[in-house]
């Protein structure tokens, strides 16, 4: 598993109801707005929680969201 770094979603406000939770007005980051994004262990809550495919490693796996902060940017 890997966790999402947006943090704190609301649900209710407009980019939420739009279904985009990145940009919701409550969200915190990890490792920016929370503590621990260079930990070895954090405690999240499960809907922060995405399950990495068997064929990719967690070496992979590291970089999907770095990826998709990107793509998100150029988007």
């Amino acid at each position: 598993m890997t966790p999402e770094i947006n943090a704190h979603i609301c649900g209710q406000c407009y980019y939420c109801q739009r279904n985009i939770p990145t940009q919701c007005v409550t969200r915190q980051a990890l490792g920016i707005d929370i503590n621990g994004g260079m930990a070895e262990f954090i405690a999240v809550d499960a809907y922060l929680l995405h399950e990495i495919p068997e064929e990719i490693s967690f070496t992979q796996g590291t970089f999907i969201e770095p990826t998709a902060a990107a793509y998100e940017t150029l988007k």
